[in-house]
């Protein structure tokens, strides 16, 4: 006999602890969600602290929320609120009518024509990479020099090579505290910024200088304007209204690309060198297919299609180890996801993680397999388990300039060295505010006898 279901009859994963999951969140969280999936129920209630929470476990479920009704849910609640005092109101964090004024005025910075414009810069930096690991016979860690190719992409594309170095540097470092510090705030337990502790006064004088330094750059690019992402920022306008963004937006615009679009970058890159070095058959696959479609040559936007077997090396590293592998969200109205009825500004967590490694949904689910991504092999249905970049319209607006920049540095590295992982035993995962390495990634490089021209 069927029942109607109501909020109290979701499945409870249970706590007896004063902090409900709190602790096994931020210490195993894929354990914790594993066990909440036992219960097989698209919808799982627990408990972090005092904060009822909802886990979804199904690609349906979660398609509800980010493409079927996602007008009704929004970046909000607690851990979303901790981001915010930080990084600000930027696109990827703003909702409602500023989002879509937002999204009105980048969409046209982020169109294919505009992204394609940083490919040689992104060339450069690799061949600059390409070199330092070909003169290095150390064992190094490539997770950090990934993060700091990234960062240097991202502050020449958004303010140009004629930024002075001393400035860039001290940008960068009070970036690192306020995202070190979102990490903390999302992930375990810290005092409100209004309690005077020494982290707090650190992350308020970053904030500060951060700001102070962003709105000097802006003022600068005023009189001298040039050809960045900061240029098209500051000229973007709603083409409903005409609207310029004013100062606090285009810094928060900024803060946003930084966040978004570094370290889920690197840890991309390191993920998949992780898993070719461990694969070698898809890595001898991967140069075969390079050298066929460049013939020797480095890469260009007009080949970069071509490489299909790239494309799927790539799609499945981030299947495995998605950069982004939880999001949240707050449905304004009550919602009704799978037959179960969630109250207003209820916190909802799901995991692309969990997702990409359902065996419900993908064979061999641990198994690194870049064929699974070639075309025709999955449906729409079978993609609705796969959101690396999330989905609907809120999905990663800077998806296109991450997928070139990742292509391309793969590309050069494939073409010019040889790698190994100093330790073969599997990588350990640090599930952090992004999907990263937990001990970094230490690896060797040696070069390899390579024909192509580099410029």
């Amino acid at each position: 006999m069927n029942h109607p279901i109501t909020t109290t009859q979701i499945p409870t994963f249970k706590s007896n602890h004063p902090l409900g999951q709190v602790l096994a969140f931020k210490n195993t969280p894929d354990q914790l969600l594993a066990r909440m999936e036992q219960l097989e129920s698209p919808v799982v209630k627990f408990r972090l602290a005092h904060l009822p929470c909802y886990y979804l476990t199904t690609p349906e479920a979660v398609h509800q929320v980010l493409v079927k009704d996602s007008q009704n849910y929004l970046k909000d609640g607690p851990f979303f609120k901790a981001t915010k005092m930080v990084l600000g109101h930027g696109l990827a964090f703003s909702d409602g009518d500023i989002w879509k004024r937002d999204r009105r005025m980048m969409a046209p910075i982020f169109h294919k024509k505009c992204i394609d414009g940083f490919f040689g810069l992104m060339l450069d930096f690799a061949n600059r990479l390409v070199n330092d690991l070909k003169t290095n016979r150390e064992v190094v860690d490539i997770h950090a020099i990934f993060n700091e190719l990234a960062m240097n992409i991202a502050t020449n594309a958004l303010f140009g090579a004629d930024l002075d170095k001393n400035k860039s540097d001290i940008l960068l470092a009070k970036f690192k505290i306020m995202v070190d510090d979102i990490i903390k705030r999302m992930s375990g337990l810290s005092f409100p910024l209004w309690v005077p502790t020494p982290a707090n006064q650190k992350l308020k004088n970053a904030v500060k200088v951060y700001s102070e330094g962003m709105k000097e750059i802006i003022e600068d690019k005023v009189k001298n304007p040039g050809h960045t992402m900061l240029d098209l920022l500051m000229h973007a306008k709603d083409p409903e209204t005409g609207e310029l963004m004013h100062l606090q937006e285009l810094i928060d615009q900024v803060r946003v690309f930084f966040a978004a679009g570094t370290e889920t970058t690197a840890n991309a890159l390191t993920w998949t060198l992780y898993l070719l070095a461990r694969h070698p058959k898809a890595m001898t696959k991967l140069r075969q297919e390079i050298e066929q479609v460049l013939q020797g040559e480095e890469p260009t936007l007009e080949k970069l299609p071509q490489l299909a077997y790239l494309h799927q090396v790539i799609q499945e590293s981030m299947r495995l180890h998605s950069p982004v592998w939880v999001l949240t969200r707050q449905n304004k109205a009550t919602a009704t996801i799978a037959g179960y009825t969630l109250p207003p500004r209820s916190n909802i967590f799901f995991s692309a993680y969990m997702l990409h490694r359902n065996p419900r949904y993908w064979d061999k689910p641990n198994d690194f397999i870049p064929e699974r991504f070639a075309p025709g092999k999955l449906s729409k249905e079978d993609l609705k388990a796969f959101i690396p970049f999330g989905a609907g319209p809120r999905k990663c607006i800077g998806d296109r300039f991450a997928d070139m920049e990742i292509k391309i540095v793969l590309i050069r590295i494939l073409q010019s060295l040889d790698w190994k992982l100093r330790d073969s035993s599997e990588a350990p995962q640090w599930f952090s505010g992004s999907l990263q390495p937990k001990n970094g990634m230490w690896m060797s490089f040696q070069p390899v006898e390579s024909k192509v021209a580099v410029r």
